[in-house]
């Protein structure tokens, strides 16, 4: 059950690496271009999926640094 679990993480942790930076580009345009003012909903979704990707990230990257620090202990 260990395994599987590391395993989903690892796929979690790999999928959200890749999402960051698409949706980091994209929170980076509405900032500068403006057009969050022109429609908010579209910038509430747009921060909610740019934090949501993020926590991901950060907690599989803590997961795995720990169990890579529980191992070589």
């Amino acid at each position: 059950m260990k395994k599987l679990t590391s395993n989903i993480i690892r796929i979690l942790y790999i999928i959200s690496s890749i999402f960051v930076i698409p949706v980091s580009c994209i929170e980076i345009y509405e900032i500068i271009s403006g057009s969050a003012a022109v429609d908010p909903h579209l910038r509430n979704l747009t921060d909610g999926i740019f934090w949501s990707v993020l926590a991901v990230n950060y907690l599989c990257s803590w997961y795995i640094s720990k169990h890579k620090n529980m191992i070589e202990a």
